[in-house]
């Protein structure tokens, strides 16, 4: 953002005046900082509202996707044990690993 406003002001130092182009730079930030303590800060409280329940929404739909990756694994565990049980060879899983489930699902 610093660069656009260095090449923005060496544009305008091409075209203006020494006076309009203080004016040109000084009028935005003034009008920045008088918005903000006139309206901004005055609407905090809308604000923070509108965070809340931003955050509350965020919270909600990050617990639903939770919930949705848990069922998928515990889908994906059913799925290995009845592949074990059943004597299927699971494609990613080594033989190791294959017959520590095939001993921890018989006990």
């Amino acid at each position: 953002m610093s660069v656009g406003f260095m090449l923005l002001y060496s544009k305008l130092a091409d075209f203006l005046s020494t006076k309009a182009l203080f004016y040109t730079v000084i009028i935005p930030f003034i009008a920045f900082f008088g918005a903000f303590g006139f309206l901004l800060y005055r609407l905090s409280n809308y604000f923070q509202e509108l965070y809340r329940w931003k955050k509350e929404h965020t919270d909600l739909v990050m617990d639903m996707w939770r919930a949705k990756m848990i069922d998928r694994v515990r889908d994906s565990v059913h799925e290995l044990k009845r592949a074990v049980q059943m004597g299927k060879k699971v494609l990613w899983c080594d033989d190791e690993t294959e017959e520590a489930l095939k001993m921890l699902w018989k006990s």
